[in-house]
């Protein structure tokens, strides 16, 4: 016989409540698929009733209330058990698949020295001995590395470093470079290098300038002398290039410094770098002696020209600082990155034999103009940077 959905419920209901006669159970029987879809919609039902009489019942009826639902699903679970069995035991969920990757040698820099350490991903860090080993397979054993304090690296972990003076590596980092496709060595190394192969570039376009920098530690010298060494700083950074290495640094290469911004670091690897070829270059020269103890102007001026390699020297504070203060007034227009170049345009000499010079300015518009001109219509920011470049 065909019956509604309606009728079927309500046979459904009375087999829960003990009322359904032989003729009826063995319906039920008949039609064991409908059944038990009806008596899961009845279970939803059931549930959704009891949810709701939690939520905004109160006083004694709601434990009554409560009582007969959850009787009533029971009635609903244990004639569902009887006739699809009991419901499936929860399975333990597969425990994540850990990807381990494999140890690396990583660079990253610190104060003027590289810092060598390796591990991998979800892999522990190497000691001391095995970095140092890394270290020489690349063809770096001869450079004097030292043990220094572990770095903290992703995963809660500590990883034991050595440490060496960055001028003793160079040529090493360099040629790291070459080695792109070596999986044992990390992206830290490849960017290190690449930073390096950047910095050479900027020294052999001769893109450099000395500043000359006071030491502020140790005890005061109650003598009026204070201690000064050269240092030497990029100039005229490609602001396209720097953006490339500030955008490719690696944590990894990031590991010894805490909270550090990405270009604040690029943009202390790559001076750094600089100082350390120059002065190394510059300590392969031979200079006249400088003066033991300069006292004026002149001797600390020869004083700075005889230590282009950094070495330290004394010199009178007040002189000293002056002649900081005006290196670094002379150096500011070219000093770090500059998109602002001016143009010094030479003509040929005219019919007297004179030779006339122009500076021009790039324009916005793609071509040059006269610096007059810049300074007397451009922006105000502009026009001061033209002024810094004419000083």
């Amino acid at each position: 016989m065909a019956l509604t959905s309606d009728e079927f419920e309500r046979m459904v209901q009375a087999h829960l409540d003990e009322r359904a006669d032989d003729e009826t159970i063995a319906f039920l029987r008949a039609h064991e698929h409908a059944w038990v879809d009806t008596l899961l919609r009845l279970l939803d039902r059931t549930e959704d009733a009891f949810d709701r009489a939690k939520r905004e019942l109160r006083g004694g009826v709601r434990a009554v209330v409560l009582d007969d639902l959850d009787r009533e699903c029971n009635r609903i679970d244990n004639v569902l058990t009887e006739l699809i069995g009991p419901p499936p035991e929860p399975q333990a969920a597969p425990a994540p698949q850990l990807e381990v990757g494999i140890p690396q040698l990583q660079l990253s820099w610190t104060d003027g020295r590289l810092v060598a350490w390796a591990a991998g991903l979800n892999t522990d860090a190497e000691s001391h001995e095995q970095v140092l080993q890394r270290l020489r397979d690349h063809g770096g054993g001869a450079i004097g590395w030292e043990p220094r304090d572990d770095i903290k690296i992703p995963g809660g972990r500590a990883a034991p470093t050595v440490s060496a003076p960055l001028a003793s590596a160079l040529g090493w980092v360099v040629a790291l470079g070459s080695h792109r496709r070596d999986e044992s060595l990390g992206v830290s190394a490849i960017w290190m290098a690449l930073a390096t192969a950047a910095a050479v570039e900027l020294v052999a376009q001769g893109r450099v300038v000395p500043q000359l920098v006071q030491f502020r530690g140790g005890r005061k010298s109650n003598d009026g002398q204070a201690t000064f060494s050269v240092r030497w700083q990029p100039a005229l950074i490609d602001p396209t290039a720097l953006s490339g290495l500030v955008d490719a640094v690696p944590g990894t290469a990031m590991a010894s410094l805490q909270d550090q911004d990405r270009r604040k670091f690029a943009a202390s690897v790559i001076t750094d770098l600089v100082d350390s070829i120059v002065r190394t270059a510059a300590g392969q020269l031979e200079f006249p002696a400088p003066p033991p103890q300069p006292t004026s102007r002149s001797e600390v001026g020869e004083a700075i020209l005889c230590r282009l390699d950094g070495s330290a020297f004394k010199a009178p504070t007040r002189i000293g600082a002056e002649v900081v203060r005006k290196l670094a007034q002379w150096a500011e227009p070219v000093r770090g990155t500059n998109d602002l170049r001016l143009v010094i345009q030479l003509d040929p000499p005219d019919e007297a034999g004179a030779w006339h010079a122009a500076v021009l300015v790039p324009s916005d518009k793609g071509g040059v103009e006269p610096v007059e001109v810049t300074l007397a219509t451009g922006s105000g920011s502009r026009a001061k940077a033209v002024r810094a470049q004419l000083a």
